[in-house]
Parts: structure tokens; C-alpha cells; sequence
């Protein structure tokens, strides 16, 4: 039996109407209302008030509520003790940032600066946030007019910015921009010589979210011993670059590849294979593994937790998901994108007690057979499954697959499930389901002439669950 709609807490409700009056004055303020004569003097009357009369906790959720941009918002929720600053896109002169991260800031851990961030800010970071862990010090691109006709941008966030942050030793995750070139338009803006000297100084660094990070280490930083990165995303690797990464990041957990063209594939598997990194998570984008797919895994599948690969050359098929299961004991979310059953299936699938930690199962195919390849994925994880998504590339047929997921699983943990319009589900085995699935939240399957049938069943009977109903139009 689902759960029901829980009926909203005093608490909760409470909560609410507080977020709603701040975020009104805000904006008012925001806009300068003509009522108010003195505008700072107002905020902080009411950061006073609102510091002392409420918990850290509700502060806390009030602060991260926001949905919008407000730099009055964030300004009312200031207090000497905070932890955790949140201020998404606002603009506030130099000495107004200098008084609030001389006041306010001391005990800082996290400071999300999304959209709002610039080289004078940074500069206050060393000397007032001294225990800072998390940084988003992503900015707007400013537009630059050059000549009549031309214009070009530019970021207030530049190399001369993080050299601020050289002095952060207590830094371990940092949110940049992409570093851009001036021949995309970018008059200033961070670069690769500006992040290499950022891990040379700040040592602690774990993980810098720049969609290209392999190519920042693996060129340039001969001269270094060792990084304390842990996360890498590389376009296009050679087996040069990767070398020099492992040899620098000995410590990674996390790995991206994302690939446009097959050149130095194989050379690429070979030096993951050399190095065996012990690896939490692993993403392989348009990446031709399938002739060495057993070494690989065997050597980063002990510690593997997270595994998302995407094939457009060639398709995975199920001797290729054997050796994955065989090799990768405490997977917990697979996502095979491009599956093609090989179509030598007979009999019962092989059960070698394979992925009992599985709890978000995705999977995109062009052919598969269910009573096989579903069944040894899914055998062995249907009490701690939360999530599992089934998509065909096929659209010009269909089946109905629901007995097969009722009579074979009990889903006891499932929260949401999505299957491709193809997979098609009669309304009452969609009921059924529903009323199977403890924990169930979110149901995305087509189930024909039930558009107005199921949504009745959820709200008769109260239950929390979203029901999507997919339409034919990609059967059409």
C-alpha cells in the first residue's frame, strides 16, 4: 500500500508564511520602495530582529528557500555564527561585501556566490573565512561595447581572483566558470594558467568543476608531485594526458571521458587498465569500450558505486553487462545508454549473486529481452531498487510488460519508475502497481484510455503519487 498525502505540519506551514512576508519585503526593498527613506537602516532592523528571535535550523531553511533573486533576501538572514551563505545573483557595493565578511563570515563553511561573484570579493575570502570548504564563485558575463558595431564580454572572476585563493588551505571544492578564450569573445575571464597555479597553492583542492579539468593537469604541471584532486572530466583524453593525470592525481575517485572522435580510444583504456585507480564513479560518453571491457572492470570495478556509459559506436550487449556485474561488486546506479540484445539467450539468466546494491537501474536499448536481461539486473536488488528507467529507441511497435514486472518483483523500495511508450501498461496493473509499491512516488509509463481512471484511483484513495501517462505521439 503507497503512502498517503501527509497532512502539512503547523511547522511547515508556519515556515511557508515566513518565507512569503521576507521574500515580499525583499523585493520591495529590492526596488527601492518610495515609502522608505533609508533603505540599509531598514534591512538591518530586520536582520536584527529575524538573527535573534529564530533558531540556526529555520535560518537556515529560509536562507536556501530562495527561488528568485533577491539581495535584500539574503541580507535579513545574516548572523555572526553562520556556517553555510547563500546569494544568488545580487550586487552590492565593495565595502558592503567588506562589512559583511569582516561581521558575518568568520565561521563560514559553504559560500554560494552563484552569479554574484567578483575578483574584489575573492579578496576578502583569505583573511575572514578561515575554516571555507565550498565555493560557487560563478559570475555574469558583462557585455563590453568595442567600436560602433562589435561587442564582446567579460568576467568579473579572473585569474587575478583566484590568486586570492591561493591562501584558502581549507578549500576543498570550488564552482568556476568555463574558462574561454578570447577568440570566442571573451575579453577577461579565468584561464588554464590561472587554475594551474590554484592547485600548485591551494593544496586541499578536491574538485574544481570546470567541464575540462584533464586537460588543465595533464599539460603544463610538470614540475608537480602530486594534486589532491579526486575528480576529473576530460574531453577527448590521449593516452599522454591520462598518464600524466595519474600520475599527479593519485587519489581520484571520479572519472568523466567524453570522446568526439575514436583515435586514441584503445591507448586511453590501456592506461586506465595500467593504473587501476580505485574509482567511486565512472562516465564514459560516445566511448568504443566493448574489446576491452573485461579488463577494464577489472580493474576499477572493486570500488565502483556509480557507472554511466553512453555508446553510440557499437552497442553494449549482455556479455558485456556479465562482465560489469562479475567485476563491480558494490555498484549502486548503472546507466546503460545504447543496449542491443545479441539475440543467444536461453533458459534461466545466470544469477552469481550480481548486483545486490543496485538502487537506480537506467537502461536505453533497441532490442531486449525482459524475462532475460531485466531479470539478472534486477533479480538480486528488487528489495533496495529506488529508481529504474527502461527506454527503447523503437517506436513503430509495443508490448504489454506490466505482468512481467508484477509477477517477477516486489519493488518493495521503488520510488520512481519510467518506461519507454512502447512498454505499454493496462490501467488496472497500473493500480496494481501502485498499490505494491510501499514507497512508490512517481509512475511515467503509457497506459492507454486510463488518462482520466488513474489519476481518480490516486485521489479517491489519497495516495502520494505522481502519475505521468505518455501519449502515442511517437507511435504515430
Amino acid at each position: 500500500m503507497p503512502r498517503y498525502k501527509p497532512i502539512r505540519s503547523l511547522y511547515s506551514k508556519s515556515l511557508d508564511a515566513l518565507k512569503q512576508m521576507l521574500w515580499k519585503r525583499a523585493i520591495a526593498l529590492d526596488h527601492e520602495d518610495p515609502c522608505l527613506t533609508n533603505r540599509n537602516y531598514v534591512v538591518n532592523q530586520i536582520n536584527e530582529y529575524v538573527a535573534k528571535s529564530l533558531p540556526s535550523r529555520i535560518l537556515d531553511e529560509l536562507l536556501f528557500f530562495q527561488e528568485g533573486t533577491s539581495a535584500m533576501y539574503a541580507l535579513f538572514l545574516l548572523r555572526s555564527d553562520i556556517q553555510k551563505f547563500k546569494a544568488k545573483n545580487i550586487v552590492l557595493t565593495k565595502s558592503h561585501w567588506e562589512e559583511i565578511f569582516t561581521n558575518q563570515f568568520q565561521n563560514l563553511i559553504v559560500l554560494n556566490l552563484s552569479l554574484s561573484c567578483t575578483d574584489y570579493i575573492l579578496e576578502n575570502i583569505p583573511k575572514c573565512c578561515p575554516h571555507l570548504q565550498v565555493l560557487n564563485a560563478t559570475c555574469r558575463y558583462e557585455r563590453m561595447r568595442i567600436g560602433l558595431n562589435a561587442a564582446a564580454f567579460s568576467l568579473p572572476v579572473t585569474d587575478r581572483g583566484l590568486e586570492y585563493l591561493w591562501d584558502c588551505q581549507k578549500l576543498r571544492v570550488l564552482v568556476v566558470n568555463e574558462p574561454r578564450s578570447q577568440s570566442r569573445g571573451i575579453q577577461t575571464s579565468i584561464t588554464y594558467a590561472g587554475l594551474r597555479k590554484l592547485l600548485e597553492h591551494a593544496k586541499s583542492i578536491e574538485n574544481i568543476t570546470y567541464s575540462d579539468m584533464g586537460s588543465v593537469v595533464s599539460k603544463g604541471m610538470e614540475h608537480v608531485d602530486h594534486l589532491n584532486l579526486r575528480a576529473i572530466k576530460h574531453f577527448n583524453a590521449t593516452a599522454e594526458s591520462m598518464e600524466e593525470i595519474f600520475r599527479l592525481c593519485t587519489k581520484l575517485e571520479e572519472i568523466s571521458l567524453t570522446f568526439f572522435e575514436n583515435t586514441h580510444q584503445r591507448k586511453v583504456l590501456g592506461q586506465i587498465i595500467k593504473a587501476k585507480p580505485k574509482l567511486r564513479c565512472f562516465q564514459l560518453i560516445k566511448f568504443n569500450c566493448n574489446p576491452l571491457v573485461k579488463e577494464l572492470f577489472e580493474a576499477v570495478g572493486e570500488k565502483l558505486q556509480i557507472l554511466h556509459m553512453t555508446e553510440y559506436h557499437d552497442p553494449l550487449r549482455f556479455c558485456h553487462v556479465v562482465c560489469i556485474a562479475r567485476s563491480c561488486p558494490i555498484l549502486r546506479h548503472m546507466t546503460l545508454l545504447y543496449y542491443s540484445d545479441d539475440s543467444k539467450n536461453y533458459g534461466k539468466p545466470p544469477n552469481f549473486g550480481q548486483f545486490t546494491k543496485l538502487d537506480t537501474f537506467e537502461i536505453l536499448c533497441c532490442s531486449i529481452d525482459f524475462n532475460y536481461m531485466l531479470k539478472f539486473c534486477l533479480q538480486n536488488c528488487q528489495d533496495v531498487l529506488k529508481n529504474m528507467t527502461v527506454t527503447n529507441y523503437r517506436r513503430d511497435s509495443y508490448s504489454y510488460v506490466d505482468e512481467f514486472f508484477l509477477n517477477n518483483f516486489t519493488f518493495s523500495q521503488l520510488l520512481e519508475v519510467t518506461i519507454s511508450e512502447c512498454f505499454r501498461f493496462t490501467p488496472d496493473n497500473v493500480m496494481r502497481l501502485i498499490l505494491k509499491s510501499d514507497k512508490l512516488q512517481y509512475i511515467n509509463v503509457y497506459s492507454p484510455d486510463a488518462y482520466n481512471e488513474i489519476p481518480e484511483f490516486i485521489k479517491r484513495n489519497n495516495f502520494d503519487v505522481m502519475f505521468v501517462n505518455k501519449t502515442e505521439q511517437y507511435l504515430e
